[in-house]
């Protein structure tokens, strides 16, 4: 029920040392039907690493800056 959506997607790889660095915008949206409607929850920037492992790239490091927070209470799991 939600759409997490990558946009303006910049990666600066340095073939030398088989190493990258990505930045990206990160929009959550998200509806529950009937009690909510489509909209928006999360807004922020992804700051990602990444590593050239046997010719596989893979993740280092993935941090989530957030710029806006919207209505959660649909999204988070409940404890048991």
């Amino acid at each position: 029920m939600t759409k997490h959506t990558m946009t303006n997607v910049q990666i600066d790889i340095d073939e030398a040392s088989k190493k990258a660095k990505a930045q990206s915008y990160l929009t959550v949206m998200q509806a529950v039907p009937p009690d909510f409607p489509l909209q928006p929850i999360f807004s922020g920037h992804y700051h990602d690493t990444f590593e050239q492992v046997d010719g596989i790239w893979r993740f280092t490091i993935r941090e989530i800056s957030p710029d806006l927070i919207g209505d959660l209470s649909f999204h988070l799991r409940e404890t048991l």
